[in-house]
């Protein structure tokens, strides 16, 4: 098998791929292992290098088929994963309504009728500890991306997750222009995952340990009740996210940093001068502010006064008056997919299924039968912080609302919305075709 290595430039001379047999080796190996024992030589090669690395082994593009139906398609399953496991961050599982999935329905499916619903895996909520509603940080990120929750690869929500109990520890507001000058989006295959992967020698944290494996199956649908309308809607009742698969993800290379605020610019700094962080112990550690503290501590390779320097100036800037509101795409570089032409080699393609679908499911909410989706009251989103890790407890069963999981796209009607911050015209992601719903 022959190598074959696009660079640019001096960007060789930057390279410095890790040691063989190395911790950051030995974990890139296990992570691009596959189930079967064998290795993913391009996605471990273009971590190891930091850059798109491609084979003339056509063996090599084995990409996984998103075409892979759900576990969850009967109230049964549903309402056994809703018993073992909380949703609600304000501990009110009555406000997130969760689904069944149809015989033969994909996480790629597209729901053209009102109520609408996202998909989300299983994986993501026990193993990271997300909650409901999504803080503003991780709605900002998709609405950045233009990607639903379940378009966007599990590693990529661990790197989100481990970025915002990093900044929970430091009493930080995660900020998107500051988690892209460490990450990036290498390259983007159309109908799969969206990755996210770490800038050239720049990543904060490793790759996440449990991989993910065979979790393509545990997939169910999610969305909100009169509870909680903002799981979904802001206050004017307009989408926070995509719900649905898009087909115009964003091709995010990095931040640029004559955009960042200078106190940004002053955080990325701060975060270079800690090690590389386990995701594993900071998941661990999330809501134990003494036990967080102390592993951050031992992180870092500063002087503790430099560290209570940097500390004592986050505080005073958090309680400063609210800063005025960036559009985060300012100050990022957006590649625009379509200028490249022919350079990326065109893969085969598993369209996505747009459908209205008669029977939704059957649901169930925490309490009580479900409740269809009522237009949300204007109520202010949560904030950013959080402050808890997930509770693991077999809960009484019949009070006990169905599971739901992650879809991806967003509603039609929210083209204006969710396209109100566009990049610059060499930015700007393709329009949907004529015929086509929005942001499929």
């Amino acid at each position: 098998m022959v190598i074959l290595r696009e660079l640019d430039g001096d960007e060789w001379s930057s390279v410095k791929p890790p040691l063989p047999g190395s911790d950051w080796e030995r974990q890139a190996r296990t992570h691009f292992t596959r189930t079967d024992g064998s290795l993913d030589r391009s996605g471990y090669y273009s971590e190891i290098w930091g850059c798109q690395i491609v084979s003339s082994d056509s063996s090599d593009f084995n990409f996984t088929t998103m075409e892979v139906s759900s576990k969850f398609t009967t109230t049964e399953s549903v309402e056994c994963f809703r018993r073992a496991v909380m949703l609600s961050g304000s501990g009110d599982e009555s406000g997130v309504i969760t689904e069944s999935v149809g015989a033969g329905e994909l996480v790629t499916t597209v729901n053209t009728i009102e109520p609408h619903y996202f998909y989300m895996y299983t994986a993501l909520i026990s193993v990271l500890n997300l909650w409901f509603p999504f803080i503003a940080f991780e709605i900002s990120m998709l609405k950045t991306l233009n990607v639903a929750p379940s378009k966007l690869h599990p590693n990529g929500w661990a790197f989100i997750k481990a970025f915002e109990i990093a900044c929970l520890g430091f009493e930080l507001e995660p900020s998107v222009g500051v988690f892209f000058s460490f990450y990036h989006i290498k390259s983007l295959t159309p109908n799969t995952l969206v990755s996210i992967s770490s800038q050239p020698n720049r990543g904060r944290f490793n790759l996440f340990a449990s991989n993910f494996k065979n979790y393509k199956d545990n997939f169910l649908r999610f969305h909100c009740g009169t509870q909680l309308p903002d799981l979904m809607f802001n206050e004017l009742v307009k989408p926070l996210f995509p719900f649905y698969w898009t087909s115009n993800p964003r091709l995010i290379k990095g931040a640029i940093s004559e955009k960042l605020s200078e106190f940004e610019r002053e955080t990325v700094a701060f975060l270079e001068t800690f090690g590389l962080m386990d995701i594993s112990e900071l998941i661990k550690r999330e809501g134990n502010k003494v036990a967080l503290e102390e592993y951050l501590q031992r992180m870092r390779t500063i002087s503790n006064e430099d560290r209570l320097r940097f500390l004592a100036k986050a505080r005073q800037h958090k309680s400063q008056t609210e800063a005025e509101k960036v559009d985060p795409l300012s100050q990022l570089l957006v590649e625009d997919e379509a200028a490249k032409g022919g350079k990326r080699k065109k893969r085969t393609e598993t369209g996505r299924i747009t459908m209205s679908i008669p029977n939704k499911g059957e649901a169930s909410a925490a309490g009580g039968n479900i409740e269809e989706v009522v237009p949300p009251s204007l109520k202010k989103h949560k904030g950013n912080t959080v402050t808890k890790g997930r509770t693991m407890a077999l809960l009484p069963g019949p009070d006990n609302s169905s599971g739901g999981l992650d879809g991806d796209h967003i509603v039609p009607a929210a083209e204006a919305e969710l396209n109100s911050a566009q990049p610059s015209s060499s930015q700007t992601a393709p329009a949907a075709t004529s015929g086509d719903a929005p942001f499929l």
